[in-house]
């Protein structure tokens, strides 16, 4: 079509062409690089959250980053919940109940495994929800293979020379359990109201669901540093993700987006590695491999693409 157009049409014509074509690739370099800049920024403020376990421990930093991100996304976003339904009321909550549970036990995972380890397992969530409804056979292929990377981790906590923690790969499955239903509850949720109010008010909800967790250290969470450190994790790990997320999707392919979203715990071993100074082994790095494969082939399998945001 562009060499029919450059033999025959116009210069200004042609010139046009060739500038929407630049435009349509910048625009798309920009989208990509903005879900990649969400990722790295999740997995980094992961790793910066572990550095908060000894003074906070999993779930005082679990509760300090939601507050904080709710408080955030309330102020930014000023939800119109006077006008919520009360099916949106209730959708809402059940988000917030979904995001407290995922948080508090993948938080509480990341502080016995290491970060890769966690966040591979983790994705096994929206992975089998991916796969709910598949009708092709081909479908389940990727399912076969993230079984491999979920076994080797199986073998690695639960044999009897254990090199990871046993109760920490539990914690991560329990995370991935309620990963899924966030996707579910997200998906009920935003064909109720529009998607960043309810993220809002489900984080508020999730944020006050944890804050019991924070009683025993309120004292250490309430002085100016842990303030501060609360502030910069809530940016890290919700907020900027949220919001280079949400402006990619605008116009950014949603296949496009899962691929780039199933990249996740690669950025997760990177984050470990350089932060925090986890190195995984061979059988470690080939179980990660394997579960980033499945999730990539289920993308590219897949028709009916519906990515959601974690917060």
């Amino acid at each position: 079509m562009v060499n029919f157009f450059s033999r025959n049409a116009s210069p200004e014509i042609d010139g046009a062409l060739g500038r929407t074509t630049m435009l349509t690739r910048a625009t798309r370099a920009r989208e990509v690089v903005l879900v990649l800049a969400a990722i790295t920024s999740i997995q980094f403020g992961a790793a910066f959250a572990a550095g908060l376990f000894d003074r906070l421990g999993p779930g005082g930093t679990t509760a300090l980053r939601l507050t904080i991100a709710g408080l955030i996304l309330v102020v930014v976003v000023r939800p119109r919940v006077w006008a919520w339904s009360g099916g949106t009321w209730l959708g809402s909550a059940a988000l917030g109940l979904c995001m407290a549970g995922m948080n508090v036990f993948f938080y509480e995972s990341i502080a016995r495994i290491p970060l890769g380890v966690a966040v591979s397992i983790e994705f096994t969530g929206p992975l089998l929800v991916a796969l709910m409804n598949s009708r092709r056979l081909t479908e389940l292929f990727p399912v076969a293979i993230a079984a491999v990377g979920i076994g080797i981790f199986g073998v690695q906590a639960y044999g009897e020379t254990a090199a990871l923690d046993p109760f920490g790969v539990t914690m991560a499955l329990i995370a991935a359990v309620f990963w899924a239903l966030y996707i579910l509850a997200a998906s009920r949720a935003a064909s109720q109201q529009t998607g960043l109010d309810v993220l809002a008010g489900a984080t508020v909800m999730a944020g006050a669901l944890t804050i019991w967790l924070a009683i025993p250290v309120a004292t250490e969470i309430l002085s100016p540093s842990m303030l501060a450190a609360g502030l910069a994790l809530a940016l890290l790990a919700s907020v900027i993700p949220v919001t280079c997320e949400m402006t990619a999707l605008k116009t950014l392919p949603k296949r496009s987006f899962s691929v780039l979203v199933a990249l996740e715990p690669g950025a997760g071993v990177l984050a470990g590695y350089l932060v925090l100074g986890q190195s995984l082994s061979g059988l470690q790095g080939l179980a990660v491999s394997l579960i980033v494969t499945a999730a990539v082939l289920v993308t590219v399998l897949r028709q009916d693409q519906r990515p959601t945001l974690p917060c």
